[in-house]
């Protein structure tokens, strides 16, 4: 199968009369100098479109590209960019992107309450309360985790951002910066670093300067960490070279290309929920008799009511048993029903039942990625004014992810069966034996992905770009002084056009019978479908046997097996694709920028245009007919184009130059919602429709003592329109009970959709006071506002409403809602469920803080002070309260998690040891006070029949059972650099 669509090729007439004109003007720009051919190194232009980290002082940056995508001093974007630089990232010892978040403004890594994305991608952030935020690679679009082996800076650009992206996220783009090779001089830098939890880490940078006008660099990385918690591990292998050629004085070729391989096993940052409250409650009861098997009772669930179950231990252990009606393996349950408006039951944080470390997952639940990236960049000055680049990027990414229980299924459960049925060597059931594994914690998967364990993607992205810029200056022109040339000013200008081609092929897979003998042709059907297991002990002193054992390799090792409980059945376990898909973006835009500079650069202001023109492209699954195995896919036509124009207004007035200045800024953006569809049906065809956004900033700026301090601080409104949004799964579990129990089953899905709205004021402060202190602060305080939510739920409620009621008496039979349910009990259930998930309503969405700050300062000991060479540095963040429920069964009332604060410190010792060796150590301690209490994330208020358990047990917090996060305690990493 051929990744690249032939669809739309890159439009190389767009580039090709670039081309030619750069040359004739390289060729032009070569002969105007005659000394150009024998000193390149003569006269160093500088770039309109690079910034690098010789510009930085400090944790101050003077410039950035993301204000109008040439090189701008700071002071003059209206725009909200926030950069942190390289001597910055390493002080707070960061080395990724996600990592970095914590100290950034407004900005924060999200975890959501499932954890899936934890699992899933690659990064998910939220800028301004609103999530989904984007990244770039030198200003070119990423889907990888950039780590800082390989990266000079980061810039923030918080809100839309027409200059940078009219299709996006509303919340905003994160910029890394990639280490480019430097002309003009040699440097070495070795770093390792060990730390907590077995963290190693080592890295290599070379930069040699071969001649005059050529240099190269490279970097290299080996990471091999584990994690504080059980199963975590992360391995890294980088490699990174990039080289910088000067053929002419006014011409300039940079390149540079990165290969990243990962394997990682992400927990969950959680301990197990619980599974077990229902079953104590109800006295332990034990399942089967010596005679018989096939009973029930109270706090007890199958683990399994349909399928095969494969056991690595205990009596099934590797057989593969079918599970059938009431004979199937029974758990132990939570207390049921769930509460409402919180997806599972509370967490365990009884660390004698489940240490606080604990990851049941285990080590089948396991993530790699695979990337390459790279890029050309060719400029051209033409002289002091006009300039040109020509850029092509692509970028490309495997990522497997396995995860072999669903979020819910995260859960303590115990083996409730008192007995077992045993079976010979054909599967034949020989009698019943007392289980000696009775009450032992026990683990069954049901697949990560819906029932699917397995999931592939392959990301591949080209982005081929034209830039011009020209610098319009009156003052040139006319007599400097005079009050026209004055009232005329100077210019900026920018036009940039950029092709971009995204493909995305994705595939689900899960391990099934494909035995000849199988009961049903259809590989999925649950008949076939294979769940393994095995006992564990949380405190188990080989750490392997402390969750869900890694089982693929043995699931494919032990060939063709009778089928037990059916004997003249065989299995034969597979792995197969049960969904393939593949869909290719191709995005034509064309951009103008141009930065103003009237009354001697007291007004700056900027515009910025922009078109985006994007087509959509999908396929259709081909389908093998008995079996239902996906076995590729057919490229289709276009499914839909998406055209739209986005705007960026903003101004700088210098008040008082260097010392006071005002901005304001507006911008807006678009986003189409992929493919997905309104709640319903699956295959209804129907769109959520597109996403846009809308920004607004305006405030002060302050400089003082010539830039050493300088400080902003502003008011914004950022709307986000449309946004895609899923929703509770019990509200496709609950009415495809109703509609099974009218005899007309229908597989439901879709999204919905929610609007967004931030507004507040934020603050950001960095200084370099003296040589010795460098520090940077921030703060937020903002109200998010959330509305329109779930409008297709309600609206596919409200049309299947009077048909439901018609039928209200009839039985309902599903697992999550209690015994007896009609149809009539169940729409009361999902009303109830709507009016959980639609408390927000005007007011704050879940997981939303208000207050948020972070600090970080470090002082630098001088030569002749008491301590030369060494260096401290101190960290805060502050974490304002967090929504996490609203009181639904009683006053309405929200309830919020405790505010915290997280400090962390640094100290450094920096020698030289001759002319050109320096040695530098680096202790980094992170959690400090070493916080460890759990953090509430999301909860719910129990109905009044709820209430006493959880109040017996001591599981309210104001009123609400609660899910947790748990910060990692204190860590240390001792780093180690050589550079010479």
């Amino acid at each position: 199968m051929t990744l690249k669509s032939p669809a739309r090729r890159p439009q190389w007439w767009i580039v090709s009369p670039c081309l030619a004109v750069i040359a004739q003007l390289s060729l032009v720009a070569q002969s105007a100098s005659v000394s150009s051919e024998t000193d390149n190194s003569a006269v160093v232009e500088l770039s309109e479109f690079v910034v690098t980290s010789d510009d930085d002082v400090g944790y101050a940056a003077t410039s950035s590209l993301a204000g109008s995508r040439l090189k701008t001093d700071l002071k003059d974007i209206a725009a909200p960019i926030s950069v942190f630089t390289k001597e910055f990232l390493d002080d707070i010892g960061a080395t990724s992107v996600n990592a970095a978040l914590e100290y950034a403004l407004n900005t924060v890594t999200e975890y959501d309450v499932t954890g899936n994305g934890i699992v899933s991608n690659n990064y998910q952030t939220r800028m301004r309360g609103i999530t989904g935020a984007g990244r770039s690679r030198n200003y070119m679009s990423t889907n990888l985790n950039i780590d800082f082996y390989n990266t000079e800076r980061l810039d923030f650009s918080r809100g839309p951002n027409s200059v940078l992206f009219g299709i996006g996220s509303p919340a905003g783009i994160i910029n890394s910066s990639t280490k480019f090779a430097r002309l003009g001089g040699n440097l070495t830098t070795v770093q390792m670093r060990v730390g907590s939890y077995s963290d190693h880490r080592a890295s290599i940078d070379i930069n040699r300067s071969l001649t005059d006008s050529l240099a190269i660099r490279a970097n290299l990385l080996w990471q091999d960490s584990e994690g504080y918690r059980d199963f975590e591990f992360q391995q890294k292998k980088g490699a990174a070279l990039a080289g910088t050629w000067r053929p002419f004085e006014k011409t300039t070729i940079r390149i540079e290309g990165e290969v990243m391989d990962i394997e990682e096993n992400r927990a969950r940052p959680w301990t197990p929920f619980d599974g077990v409250i229902g079953w104590e409650t109800a006295g332990r009861p034990g399942v089967n008799t010596a005679t018989t098997w096939g009973g029930t009772a109270s706090g007890t669930g199958s683990a399994i009511t349909s399928g095969i179950v494969f056991m690595e231990d205990g009596l099934w252990a590797g057989q593969f048993v079918n599970q059938t009606g009431a004979q199937n393996f029974r758990w132990s349950n939570g207390a049921t029903p769930n509460i409402p408006g919180l997806n599972t039951p509370p967490n365990v944080l009884d660390y004698s039942v489940v240490p606080r470390t604990s990851n049941i997952f285990g080590a089948g639940a396991r993530s790699s990625s695979d990337s390459r990236a790279g890029g050309i960049y060719l400029e051209q000055k033409i002289n002091e004014d006009l300039s040109f680049e020509l850029a092509y990027a692509t970028e490309y990414e495997e990522r497997p992810v396995v995860a072999p229980m669903n979020f819910g299924s995260f859960r303590l459960r115990y083996d409730v069966n008192a007995y077992l049925p045993v079976f010979d060597a054909h599967g034949v059931q020989t009698g019943m034996q007392q289980n000696p594994n009775f009450g032992s914690p026990v683990m069954i998967t049901n697949g990560g992905f819906g029932n699917n364990s397995h999931a592939w993607s392959s990301n591949y992205r080209e982005e081929l770009r034209a830039t011009a810029a020209y610098h319009l200056d009156f003052r040139a022109m006319l007599d400097r002084e005079s009050l026209l040339a004055r009232v005329l000013g100077h210019h900026r200008l920018a036009a940039l056009i950029t092709e971009v081609g995204s493909e995305r092929t994705a595939k689900n897979s899960r391990y099934v019978n494909i035995h000849e003998t199988r009961a049903n042709p259809n590989y999925f059907n649950n008949v076939n479908a294979i769940r393994w297991g095995n006992y564990y002990d949380p405190f188990a002193a080989n750490p392997t046997d402390r969750g869900l054992h890694d089982p693929f390799g043995a699931l494919e090792s032990v060939g063709v097996q009778p089928l037990a409980h059916q004997p003249g059945r065989f299995v034969q376990a597979s792995l197969e694709n049960s969904n393939w898909t593949w869909s290719r973006n191709e995005t034509l835009t064309t951009m103008f920028a141009m930065q103003n500079y009237f009354w001697e650069d007291r007004v700056v202001g900027l515009f910025g245009w922009r078109t985006d023109d994007q087509d959509l492209f999908d396929s259709t699954p081909n389908i093998e007919a008995n079996t239902g195995a996906y076995r590729g896919f057919t490229r289709n036509g276009k499914l839909r184009d998406l055209t739209g124009d986005t705007f960026t207004r903003g101004v700088v007035v210098h008040v008082v130059p260097n010392l006071l200045s005002l901005y304001y800024n507006r911008a807006n953006n678009f986003q189409d919602n992929g493919v997905a569809e309104v709640i319903g049906p699956i295959g209804n065809l129907t769109s959520i429709g597109n996403r846009s956004g809308e920004g607004e900033d305006m405030g002060v700026k302050l400089r003082f003592f010539d830039g050493k301090l300088s400080a902003s601080l502003g008011w914004y409104e950022t709307a986000d329109t449309n946004q895609g949004s899923s929703i509770d799964g019990n509200f496709f579990t609950w009415s495809e009970g109703i509609w099974d129990a009218l005899g007309t089953p229908v597989d439901l899905g879709g999204r919905d959709t929610r609007n967004l709205k931030s507004e507040g004021y934020e603050f950001e402060l960095t200084a370099n006071p003296t040589r010795q202190i460098t520090l940077t602060f921030n703060a937020k305080d903002a109200d998010t506002t959330v509305d329109n939510l779930f409008p297709w739920a309600q609206r596919y409620l409200d049309d299947n409403r009077a048909q439901w009621s018609a039928n209200a008496g009839t039985p309902v039979a599903t697992t999550t809602l209690p015994a007896g349910s009609t149809i009539g009990s169940s729409l009361a259930a999902l009303d109830q469920l709507m009016a959980v998930i639609t408390a927000p309503e005007g007011s704050a969405p879940f997981a939303d803080r208000q207050r948020t700050a972070n600090f970080f300062g470090r002082y630098a000991f001088d030569d002749d002070a008491v301590l030369p060479g060494f260096a401290v540095g101190f960290g805060l963040q502050y974490r304002g309260e967090s929504l996490i429920a609203y009181r639904s069964q009683t006053d309405g009332a929200a309830v919020y998690s405790p505010d915290h604060l997280m400090a962390n410190a640094m100290i450094s010792y920096s020698r030289k040891l001759d002319y050109n060796r320096r040695l530098k150590l680096q202790l980094n301690i992170d959690n400090l006070f070493d916080l460890q209490d759990p953090q509430p994330v999301a909860g719910g208020e129990p109905t009044a029949a709820q209430l006493q358990t959880y109040q017996d047990l001591g599981l309210l917090y104001h009123g609400v059972v609660y899910t947790v996060q748990l910060p990692v305690p204190r860590r240390y990493s001792l780093t180690a650099t050589l550079s010479f």
